[in-house]
């Protein structure tokens, strides 16, 4: 009796999971077993495997991770002609444990469609009013920028780590057009929330898995790192809630010249539910998503890219000399650049690099 309705289970199981299969999907990489998909054929090295099966089965193919399936992109041409020509098809988000613990399905990373549309324009409508591109917001990386040098003309050519300084600084660009907030080094708040980034992007690989088996997250202890990430992003949660001090803000009904983003945000929602607007992402929920995405998408990636940008330059002092050079014959060297002045631009006249082999771009389906 029993052996007859697990068979009938395993069977319904089986049958649905193929019903569902697309009926002409991208060529994969071999069979896609029930629950864990192709996962069984990756190698220790990803990055190699995805190069090897595109190498294999051309620029679109498809694999099954877990319960998700995902079409794999590849190449420069591909992909620019999937961004811009057919972007309506890739503009909403996966459901995954990363969106629903971290943003909570809102903000500008984890939202989709029309309301991604929608942040997006205000966000994007808000940074130009800010200086994004212009005076204001090169006056605040400059601010930075100085300090940095003092900061490391100070060391007076001892070896030193730079990791730390760079993180405060490209911070303080965060925070000064976010919150309309600059940090110390030293200041016991900044030290704190720079120390959840770094776990964060440090644990990120070992709890990946969370989002193709959630399952996973109730076994007992921690083994992936779930519940640690999930109790970081509250912290932190908490943390930009109090740096909005939304109850202590001045709504900008002029809408002349905003502080800060909080500001700007804060009276577009006042705005909206005066004007009776219910069905819209400017609320609550998105701004503090949508103010904890600037950081972990800013942050940790831009400080990786000055830090490898300064070690490049000490590796290869030859490269260093030629980009000395185009900025004394651009700019000079008696005042800061200004950001009419596309240095990178005489750079790449001279360059024959071309992004050919760039690395594969997922879609969920």
């Amino acid at each position: 009796m029993l052996g007859t309705v697990v068979a009938f289970l395993v069977t319904l199981v089986a049958l649905l999971w193929w019903r569902s299969r697309p009926r002409n999907p991208p060529p994969s990489p071999g069979l896609a077993l029930p629950v864990v998909g192709h996962l069984h054929l990756f190698h220790d090295n990803l990055i190699d495997q995805l190069d090897t099966w595109r190498q294999k089965l051309g620029n679109i193919y498809t694999l099954q991770m877990g319960p998700f399936r995902c079409v794999m992109l590849n190449g420069y041409e591909l992909i620019s002609e999937a961004l811009l020509k057919h972007h309506e098809s890739l503009l909403e988000r996966p459901n995954n444990i990363s969106h629903e613990e971290t943003f909570k399905y809102a903000g500008i990373i984890s939202l989709g469609g029309r309301k991604w549309k929608e942040q997006r324009a205000f966000l994007q409508s808000t940074l130009r009013s800010l200086g994004m591109g212009r005076d204001v917001m090169a006056e605040r990386v400059r601010i930075e920028a100085d300090y940095l040098l003092a900061t490391i003309d100070s060391f007076n050519g001892q070896a030193s780590d730079i990791s730390n300084l760079v993180m405060v600084c490209v911070t303080n660009v965060i925070t000064g057009v976010t919150f309309s907030k600059r940090f110390e080094q030293d200041d016991k708040t900044i030290v704190y929330w720079l120390g959840f980034v770094k776990r964060i992007f440090h644990l990120l690989g070992s709890s990946v898995i969370i989002n193709f088996f959630p399952v996973l997250k109730y076994l007992p202890g921690d083994r992936f790192h779930y519940k640690e990430l999930k109790s970081i992003f509250r912290q932190m949660r908490a943390a930009i809630l109090e740096w909005t001090e939304k109850d202590k803000r001045n709504i900008n009904e002029s809408d002349e010249a905003f502080e800060d983003i909080v500001q700007a945000f804060l009276t577009e929602i006042e705005r909206k539910k005066s004007q009776g607007v219910t069905d819209t992402s400017l609320d609550d929920a998105n701004l503090l998503s949508s103010v904890l995405s600037l950081f972990n998408a800013g942050t940790e990636t831009v400080t990786n890219t000055i830090v490898f940008a300064v070690l490049y330059m000490i590796n290869f002092p030859n490269i260093q000399a030629k980009l000395y050079q185009e900025i004394k014959d651009v700019v000079g060297t008696d005042r800061a650049p200004d950001v009419s002045e596309n240095i990178s631009s005489s750079f790449s006249r001279h360059s024959s690099w071309r992004p050919k082999d760039l690395p594969a771009l997922s879609h969920w389906v």
